[in-house]
């Protein structure tokens, strides 16, 4: 089944753009969780201490950290559709 991802894209820019799945063991994903947890509460922790530049700089790391349990939802769902 081939994956649609980019879901308007009139030029064709990334018509030539292959996805690959990411196959992760469900134990392998608590420390994702863990680390997207743990990056919210100190960001937090930063942004009330007023240290707005380390604040920005962990939330970059859980949005990375989330963007990775995305992936692996998006991917578990359309397993699931096959």
């Amino acid at each position: 089944m081939q994956t649609p991802l980019v879901w308007y894209d009139p030029k064709g820019l990334f018509s030539d753009y292959i996805y690959h799945r990411i196959d992760i063991a469900d134990g392998e994903i608590a420390p994702y969780f863990s680390e997207v947890l743990y990056c919210f509460a100190e960001a937090d922790s930063a942004y009330r201490r007023k240290n707005y530049a380390w604040a920005a700089r962990i939330l970059g790391n859980a949005i990375a950290e989330a963007a990775i349990l995305s992936d692996i939802s998006m991917t578990r769902n359309m397993l699931s559709l096959d």
